[in-house]
């Protein structure tokens, strides 16, 4: 269209520019005619032809203007073709800047590979195209307007999503956070993925096995080619149950409020009629009673005390939670958590401190002079596990390790004063024809028993040590969930680590119940499945993986030290991660409530027996008739005494 436009505009500027020159030759010829016949004088000729030269000169702009014209159109057109392209996709362009900040000193790979591209109308932009940009490499894309090159650079940018191939990203390097689904292609690595499944060990990863958008690769690099992108992640996919959840729940309705819309009303009746029965029953001074009553009554049942019942009390509970680090999102939570009869609990990081840790070290005789030699091979070590027996033996002064080899999914080795060592898994011990004593042999049964995972040292003869390392439990978590159980709740532990890992924790902290290798969508299915059968469900939790729980549940409770997801949806927040807050927490709840309906009580009872005395019916009997002043006193003394019961919350213990 272009193009033909741009004929139209040679075309017409030529035809434009013919015609100007015709009209300016024929007023000069006839202008010179006009002279040699005598009929015109050389002056007027002279002015004619000035101004044949200014409508010649607008002739001209006029011919300019074509192109102009043109462009405009042309410029148009584009525009409404860009307009009409599909809508850019920008959920994962952070997690894109973020890829591109990462690597732009070690280079940024991808790879195309059959993939096909419409647009919406059914113009087929690219068929099984092919496309390789490795890493440093620069490479350009040509071509004429309108082939593609846009489009090509914005399925790169992962805006656009290819209808069919395969998209691959090159480069993922060591802390470096993964932007979408996908499976590995080559390498090797350990990914973390406790934001997800909530277990604090890393996940090895090799060619076949998938990865997930928002986890984190740590030891180690990879290729992997992306399977799901945007709203297809699983974590976005959590995020979505986690928005349905929230949106599930209904309102609820305070008490104070439906009793206030009754209770307005029937005041202003109860005065009007003591007004009329006054007027009937008292001809002569009924009117000036009956004024003074409907005043007297409006005073007295003034509903300040009934609305200073509920808020005063929600005031100070949630104060009080905030004093003990405890933060309460609104007052429906508050009055939900002493309704809870079971507590569903997260097992890593809300039972358990949620880091490796070596919790035992058993050395062969009881000889540790070797310690300094475990120490210098782990920390040249990239395995996951090799970070908690570094910390373990901080302060331990390191040697000079020679010859350091890794041994890919069995572990390390290197030479120190001539003598080799070796540290890993007891596979590695075997091939290596290494001795493991009888008592040390017993110990690692004891530990692995405990689903403990097993670290071995050993020199080129005999094992010297091993340490177990595990995920060590909370000291406050079996007093919280003692706590909990006397108190006739319910107790549940879910976690995605394996059963037997589970079924440890879980008898150390007294928990008979409990669900193992489970997905965060079953977490949310479980809490579910709890509420249909009638029961009130707190869900207590610290991490992404948790997150659908959370808000499934009828109290969400999310760990201070968790993410920012986690502490966001939660209706309860317990900043020091102390599982002793909830069972403070319920009983705060349960104290509150109490207070609310105390209040609310001694307000009925004071409107219960002040409205009749105000409207008069202690007049016939002993000529007694309420003063509004006395009234306006009594109301005050009301609201004085609501304010100073819901006070008495904050001393309670």
């Amino acid at each position: 269209m272009k193009l033909e436009f741009q004929k139209m505009s040679m075309a017409t500027s030529i035809l434009l520019s013919i015609v100007g020159l015709a009209v300016s030759y024929s007023c000069y010829g006839f202008g010179i005619y006009r002279v040699w016949s005598g009929a015109i004088s050389y002056g007027t000729m002279t002015m004619f032809l000035s101004l044949s030269g200014s409508l010649t000169g607008t002739l001209n702009q006029l011919v300019s203007l074509v192109p102009t014209a043109v462009s405009l159109t042309t410029s148009a057109g584009r525009l409404m073709d860009i307009l009409d392209m599909p809508k850019e996709d920008f959920s994962d362009v952070d997690q894109v800047e973020q890829f591109a900040a990462r690597n732009r000193t070690d280079g940024i790979g991808i790879s195309f590979s059959g993939v096909s591209y419409a647009y919406h109308n059914g113009k087929q932009v690219f068929c099984g195209a092919d496309f390789l940009a490795r890493p440093k490499e620069i490479v350009a894309l040509v071509g004429p307007s309108g082939e593609g090159k846009t489009t090509m650079l914005r399925l790169m940018l992962g805006l656009l999503h290819p209808q069919e191939g395969e998209r691959t990203l090159i480069g993922e390097t060591d802390g470096e956070k993964i932007a979408v689904d996908g499976a590995v292609c080559e390498g090797d690595s350990y990914v973390d993925e406790s934001m997800l499944s909530g277990e604090p060990l890393p996940v090895h990863k090799e060619p076949g096995t998938k990865v997930f958008a928002g986890t984190i690769n740590q030891k180690g690099s990879f290729r992997f080619r992306a399977e799901k992108v945007g709203a297809a992640t699983m974590l976005a996919q959590i995020i979505r149950m986690v928005q349905e959840a929230q949106g599930s729940k209904a309102p609820v309705q305070k008490l104070a409020d439906k009793i206030a819309g009754i209770f307005v009303p029937a005041i202003i009746g109860i005065a009007l009629l003591s007004f009329v029965l006054w007027l009937v029953f008292d001809p002569s001074g009924g009117l000036t009673h009956g004024i003074l009553a409907t005043v007297t009554v409006l005073v007295i049942a003034c509903p300040c005390a009934l609305g200073l019942a509920t808020p005063t009390a929600v005031m100070v509970g949630i104060g009080k939670g905030a004093e003990k680090g405890i933060l309460i999102r609104d007052a429906v939570s508050l009055e939900t958590a002493g309704k809870i009869d079971t507590v569903v609990m997260d097992k890593t990081g809300t039972l358990t401190e949620g880091k490796p840790v070596v919790t035992d070290i058993i050395w062969a005789n009881g000889d540790d002079r070797a310690k300094a030699v475990f120490l210098s091979l782990e920390k040249l070590s990239e395995h996951p596990l090799a970070d908690a027996v570094v910390h373990y033996f901080a302060g331990v002064p390191t040697l000079n390790v020679e010859r350091f080899g890794s041994l890919t999914g069995k572990g390390i080795e290197g030479t120190v004063d001539g003598v080799r060592y070796f540290a890993g898994s007891r596979r590695l011990l075997d091939e290596q024809g290494i001795v493991v004593g009888k008592e040390l042999n017993i110990e690692a049964q004891r530990l692995s028993a405990e689903a403990k995972s097993l670290v071995w040292f050993a020199d080129s003869e005999q094992a010297l040590a091993v340490a177990a390392i595990a995920d060590r439990i909370k000291d406050s978590s079996v007093e919280a969930v003692r706590e909990l159980q006397a108190a006739g709740i319910d107790v549940y532990m879910l976690t995605g680590d394996s059963r037997a890992a589970a079924g440890h924790i879980a008898e150390k902290a007294g928990i008979r119940n409990f669900e193992a290798e489970i997905l965060p969508q079953d977490k949310a299915a479980f809490v579910k499945r709890l509420q249909t059968l009638g029961h009130k469900v707190a869900m207590a939790g610290d991490g992404i993986n948790d997150s659908a729980a959370l808000a499934q549940a009828d109290l969400s409770i999310a760990m201070g030290g968790g993410s920012d997801i986690a502490m966001d949806v939660a209706q309860m927040t317990i900043i020091s991660s102390d599982l002793r807050k909830i069972p403070e927490a319920i009983r705060l709840s349960k104290q509150t409530v109490r207070t609310i309906r105390q209040n609310l009580f001694w307000a009925f009872i004071y409107n219960l027996v002040g409205i009749p005395v105000a409207a008069g019916a202690l007049y016939p009997v002993s000529g007694f008739l309420l003063n509004p002043m006395i009234a306006g006193a009594a109301m005050a003394l009301s609201s004085v005494s609501v304010v100073a019961n819901s006070l008495r919350l904050k001393y309670r213990r």
